[in-house]
Order: structure tokens, then C-alpha cells, then sequence
């Protein structure tokens, strides 16, 4: 099937395709509008600076047209999908990485870098990148399947690159994030029968936007104490009591596992701590 938009001249049967299609992908946009929303804080918390990200028209597109849309030295990342069969294709221009990763080393919001292909140690850089689009995908796909994200190969040349496999369409998601006068764009690429095989386990609530934001002027003002949990090993009062000045108790917590956090010790969601300035911060990778 051609991507969406294109014009062309239709048969009967492409013709009621499209007309089947079109609420499946009118509730695919809505899904990944809220994705851009957690996209945008995400990348705004590791990055330290304010990101907006904000979802393009989705559509569908074949395996050899978006093969041939793609130029090296962009950046292509194939993925699969754990447990399911299915993988996706994860498109970061290069342009965009190269700025992602100024932002992330530090560097100032100004010209633009110039376009090259990434280095080993760039590369590296650019998976905690992914990692942090990755988190508020898989939670945004939440209502259509539980899954895990496995990076199979990345590169910058589109022909040896591993595209997804099955003769059907996928669904792409075109990204557009917007930083200081700047532009970048990520592109998803997903087969559609990953959302055919997977009917919503819930469907997403209607809200008002008048009284959305009438709700949040009413609370604005509320303090809310939040607190961030180490569950580590336990300790038995005993051995607590015998401490001492300058024993050191290990928490034998790994860096790179989620913490806890709690507000009014009631709501619970998990994240990581991480540098805000000269400042600690708790960056939210799972809400309750």
C-alpha cells in the first residue's frame, strides 16, 4: 500500500484498505501524541534543555520505499521487539544526533554542527539517546502489548542495514523535536501487524481540554512532598545497633536500575536520579 498522502489512482479494493485503515491510524495518532508529550520531558531532563517534540502525520509506507528515503550517514537503528516477533526501525538523522549529542556533552545551543558520519565513541553516546526515546515508547505501547526493546544492529548505511521482515506495510511515525530555534527529526518504523495482532486493552479516556486546564489552575498551587527509595538489601536490627563511626553499609544497588519515588508517600512511579546543573534530579521513566 502507498503511504498515506500520496496521490495516486486506487482500485476498488485499495480503496476500501484505506477506509479500513484510516481509524486504526487516527488512533495510532492520538496514541503517539501522548508519546511526544513524554518524549519532549524526557529529553528535556537529560539533556538540560527545554525540548518540544510533536508527532507528524502517521501513515503507512513499504519496506523498499522507506529503504530508498533513507541517506547515509544518518542513523539507523533496528530493534526487536521482545517477546513478540516483530521489529521496528528507529531513523535519527544526522543532523539531529550530532546535535542531541552536543547538547548531551555540554555544548552550547549555537550554529548547528556540521553533517558526518558518528564515531565509535558517538555512537556509544547516542544509545543513552535512544534509550531515553525508548522509555516513553514502550509505556505509550503499553495498551497494545507488554514489550522490551532489543537493539539488533545500528549503523549509517541503509543497504546493510536489517530491515523488518514480512511482506506487508509499516506504519511510520515521523517525530519532529524543536530546541532554540532548532530543528530535528526521528522517524519510527514499525510493521503494521504489530497493531493489527494487538487489539487496545484499554480505550484512551475522552477529556475536555476547557476543564483539563481548569483542573490544573485548581491545582497548581498544591505542595506535594516527594521522597525517592533505594530499595536495597535489609539490614537485621541487631547488626544495626552494633554499628559504629566509619563502618560503611553497602547498598549493593547498581547505577543503572530504576528508583522509587513517592509523592504524599501514596503515588508511586519509578525513574533514575540524575545531573540537573550543579543539582540532583529524579527523571520519571514509569508513571502509576
Amino acid at each position: 500500500m502507498s503511504a498515506i498522502g500520496k496521490q495516486s489512482k486506487q482500485s476498488p479494493q485499495r480503496s476500501a484498505r484505506a477506509a479500513a485503515v484510516d481509524p486504526q491510524l487516527r488512533k495510532l495518532q492520538v496514541v503517539h501524541e501522548v508519546f511526544s508529550q513524554g518524549l519532549a520531558t524526557a529529553l528535556s531532563a537529560l539533556l538540560q534543555t527545554e525540548i518540544h517534540a510533536r508527532v507528524g502525520a502517521i501513515g503507512l509506507v513499504g519496506t523498499g520505499e522507506l529503504q530508498k528515503s533513507l541517506r547515509s550517514p544518518d542513523c539507523i537503528i533496528a530493534l526487536r521487539l521482545h517477546p513478540r516477533a516483530e521489529r521496528m526501525l528507529l531513523h535519527i538523522s544526522a543532523s539531529t544526533a550530532l546535535a542531541l549529542l552536543e547538547l548531551l556533552l555540554g555544548g552550547t545551543e549555537g550554529a548547528p554542527p556540521a553533517v558526518r558520519a558518528l564515531t565509535e565513541i558517538e555512537w556509544s553516546l547516542l544509545e543513552e539517546v535512544v534509550r531515553v526515546i525508548l522509555r516513553p515508547l514502550a509505556e505509550c505501547w503499553r495498551v497494545f502489548a507488554e514489550i522490551e526493546f532489543e537493539v539488533e544492529s545500528l549503523g549509517s548505511d541503509p543497504t546493510v542495514v536489517q530491515f523488518p521482515q514480512g511482506g506487508g506495510p509499516l506504519v511510520r511515525v515521523p517525530v519532529d523535536l524543536v530546541w532554540a530555534g532548532r530543528t530535528g527529526i526521528v522517524t519510527i518504523a514499525i510493521p503494521e501487524e504489530f497493531f493489527d495482532g494487538a487489539s487496545p486493552r484499554a480505550e484512551l479516556p475522552e477529556t475536555n481540554p476547557q476543564e483539563t486546564d481548569r483542573n490544573f489552575l485548581l491545582l497548581e498551587d498544591a505542595a506535594v512532598e516527594m521522597e525517592v527509595v533505594l530499595r536495597g538489601p535489609t539490614l537485621p536490627f541487631q547488626q544495626l545497633m552494633a554499628l559504629t563511626a566509619g563502618q560503611v553499609v553497602t547498598f549493593n544497588y547498581p547505577v543503572d536500575r530504576a528508583v522509587e519515588a513517592s509523592l504524599n508517600g501514596e503515588v508511586w512511579m519509578a525513574g533514575h536520579v540524575v545531573s540537573a546543573g550543579r543539582k540532583r534530579a529524579f527523571q520519571v521513566d514509569r508513571l502509576p
